[in-house]
């Protein structure tokens, strides 16, 4: 019988809590805290005198990389990287990920340039036609071939780039994406200006 692990006992949470290293003597099972492991964390930021996790995992880190004798984490982290990809017998750490990138390709049986749309925030939401091959987007229908997947483009519905919702998405060909940035003044939108900034 295999045992359940107890709620957060942090009021309005439902994540299970965090399991202990200890087994227990009478049963054999694991050992649970009786808190789950974001308030575990939070309660060891604010008894640091961190206000978030964040602020306490950075401190964390900036200390171990200075114990190593790094000024920064970015230049500590970069080394343990070095090291992993030395010990697998590469040279450097883009040779390494590169490696890692074609076998994981290979695996899912999918192409380079796929495993970038689908590892990037929002790419992943491009399907394979422009929407507009209806005429439902901007009142005519795209008569655009679409020969290779740069072509097609994603758009922003309400023409701000900062409402990165799936559903504020469209696929677009270039032609149509023009267009319709045009037409709707999508240039001229508040959230492009802030990107402008």
């Amino acid at each position: 019988m295999t045992q359940t692990r107890p709620i957060c006992s942090i009021k309005g949470c439902t994540k299970p809590c965090q399991k202990t290293s200890q087994i227990s003597k009478k049963t054999g099972e694991p050992c649970y805290r009786r808190q789950c492991g974001h308030h575990i964390l939070l309660q060891r930021a604010k008894n640091a005198g961190y206000k978030s996790i964040t602020e306490y995992t950075r401190a964390v880190k900036l200390r171990l990389a200075k114990k190593h004798g790094f000024k920064s984490v970015t230049a500590y982290n970069n080394s343990v990287k070095l090291q992993v990809a030395k010990r697998q017998g590469f040279k450097s750490i883009a040779e390494y990920t590169r490696h890692k990138v074609e076998d994981l390709c290979k695996q899912r049986g999918i192409s380079r340039s796929d495993y970038s749309d689908l590892s990037h925030p929002y790419r992943k939401y491009k399907k394979k036609y422009c929407e507009n091959r209806d005429g439902s987007v901007l009142g005519f229908k795209c008569r655009a071939t679409i020969r290779i997947k740069s072509q097609l483009q994603l758009d922003h519905k309400n023409g701000d780039p900062t409402d990165n919702r799936p559903r504020n998405f469209q696929t677009l060909c270039a032609c149509c994406h023009i267009l319709k940035t045009y037409q709707n003044k999508d240039h001229l939108s508040p959230g492009r200006k802030t990107l402008a900034k």
